[in-house]
């Protein structure tokens, strides 16, 4: 029976120590949040000064021309996760696993479809990169 007394005090004691000793700070601070999905793919324009992100299944592109107080400019949702972007002039390629490839309207604030290669019934055929070649 002492015994027990023992373990449940030196357990006691360390239980609550650890949480004095863990404590990192009292409040939290959101450096900034994309809805939709974590990040998974992010592309830079550096020519028009916009972040282009891949955010689960949709992009968002950002006007970052102030960071401190960005802004969004466009955003579109897709059926497929993003996976890879490639901009071309004006125009946004979007590689969107099983939903395909979509070429974009990177002017349009809704990201107008210019063209779209469907992948939606080819088995495992997905889209999971894209390349360029003879700009």
């Amino acid at each position: 029976m002492k015994k027990s007394y023992f373990f449940l005090i030196v357990f006691t004691i360390l239980f609550f120590s650890v949480f004095k000793l863990n404590a990192q700070v009292t409040t939290l601070d959101r450096i900034g949040q994309t809805p939709g999905s974590a990040g998974f793919h992010v592309n830079w324009d550096s020519t028009a000064k916009k972040l282009i992100v891949g955010c689960g299944t949709s992009i968002w592109v950002y006007d970052m021309t102030d960071p401190e107080h960005h802004s969004i400019l466009a955003k579109r949702p897709f059926l497929g996760l993003i996976n890879e972007t490639d901009l071309y002039g004006d125009v946004l390629f979007v590689a969107a696993t099983h939903d395909g490839v979509y070429a974009l309207d990177y002017t349009s604030p809704s990201l107008d479809v210019l063209a779209h290669y469907d992948m939606q019934g080819l088995g495992d055929t997905a889209a999971y990169d894209m390349w360029r070649t003879n700009d």
